[in-house]
């Protein structure tokens, strides 16, 4: 996520992280820091103890979900476990307008 955030933030893109879980309970904003901090990142990092980002893009299970929106945030993309090059030529439409 920090290399594509790096690679293409130039162009308008913008990653953020969204945490649910935490090591035994809901994320916090503590654990956000503390993974910002181990991993160097410099993307945004969010937390969402309620699991209202699953809710809302009707994904259950933990771990990964990729979300990609357009302009005025119009969902463009949404799966969980998807292929970093389907997520990453997704993205790319997007900034170029397809």
């Amino acid at each position: 996520m920090q290399k594509r955030q790096d690679t293409l933030g130039a162009q308008g893109f913008t990653s953020v992280l969204v945490i649910g879980d935490g090591a035994g309970g809901p994320a916090t904003a503590t654990l956000c820091k503390e993974l910002k901090a181990k991993y160097k990142l410099t993307l945004t990092v969010v937390y969402d103890p309620t699991q209202a980002f699953k809710k809302h893009f009707g994904q259950a299970g933990p771990n990964e979900i990729n979300v990609v929106l357009g302009a005025g945030g119009v969902v463009k993309y949404v799966k969980r476990y998807a292929a970093q090059s389907e997520v990453l030529a997704t993205i790319e439409a997007v900034l170029s307008g397809k």
